[in-house]
């Protein structure tokens, strides 16, 4: 159900924001890390929140999926008011990573999901390892249509009706012995 959403966003990020080194769900990596496993920075983490799906009709699900994308990086250059700004400027552009994403997810939508817009965000965490981490919270109403079944059309085919030689075709009414109604087209009947 979230795969295709997964991979949506994360097109959307890999093309609208080159900036960033890596693109990936959200599974504690920057919280799992040590010197064998390192995160590239900047990067982003997507994860979701599908709190309740909806039956509409015919097992076509729906609901309203939060988008969570952490922005992470480090600043290694000095971005205070005693440094130079052609110093400072690649402080700045981590910084305006942020704001890229952003811009690339607001009103983003595809076929099955509506434009995802802000909920939250950017929210800091404050960390101890010397990363930057921005989260933007965005809400999407998503279909889902994976249960719903899928009829194939079939084409020129003739009915056949096969009736029992013996079987009398003749209209029947189960009224009894009353004569059968009369029929509009039919002369009247005189007395």
């Amino acid at each position: 159900m979230l795969e295709p959403l997964f991979k949506a966003v994360r097109d959307q990020l890999k093309t609208q924001v080159p900036g960033l080194e890596y693109i990936d769900l959200d599974i504690g990596q920057l919280e799992q890390q040590d010197e064998n496993y390192v995160v590239l920075t900047p990067c982003a983490l997507i994860d979701f929140n599908a709190p309740e799906w909806i039956n509409t009709t015919n097992r076509l699900y729906v609901c309203d999926v939060q988008v969570s994308v952490r922005i992470a990086f480090r600043i290694y250059e000095d971005i205070n008011s005693l440094t130079p700004d052609e110093v400072s400027e690649a402080a700045f552009d981590k910084l305006r990573l942020q704001e890229d994403v952003y811009k690339a997810l607001s009103g983003f939508w595809g076929t099955f999901f509506n434009s995802l817009t802000l909920k939250s965000g950017p929210q800091q965490e404050r960390r101890d390892d010397g990363y930057k981490v921005y989260e933007y919270v965005f809400v999407t109403n998503v279909r889902n249509s994976l249960a719903v079944p899928t009829y194939t059309p079939v084409s020129d085919v003739t009915p056949v009706i096969e009736r029992p030689a013996d079987t009398d075709t003749t209209p029947h009414t189960d009224i009894g012995d009353a004569d059968p109604p009369d029929d509009p087209l039919d002369p009247p009947r005189l007395p």
